[in-house]
């Protein structure tokens, strides 16, 4: 996602749709969550970071979250699972 004065710029364009399917934060973001959910959200944000050019990938409200580095991506995406559901 883009913040107010920032573009969101499209990728993966479907010639059959004629459209435009993610931005490239949310396209990393799934590309991520499909295939390492079990990463910490660190890893996750550290992989966005580097993976999203032009892109102010941030962490908020750190001191109220919790481990980032304990944190795994699919608690944070559904918050009712837990690692014994999951693994």
């Amino acid at each position: 996602g883009a913040n107010p004065w920032e573009n969101s710029l499209g990728t993966n364009y479907d010639h059959h749709l004629d459209a435009w399917l993610a931005d490239e934060f949310a396209y990393q973001l799934w590309k991520e969550a499909s295939s390492h959910s079990e990463k910490s959200i660190r890893h996750i944000y550290e992989h966005l970071y580097k993976s999203v050019p032009g892109s102010h990938v941030s962490l908020y409200n750190l001191a109220n979250f919790g481990n980032i580095d304990q944190i795994e991506l699919f608690e944070f995406l559904d918050p009712r699972e837990t690692k014994s559901d999951n693994h």
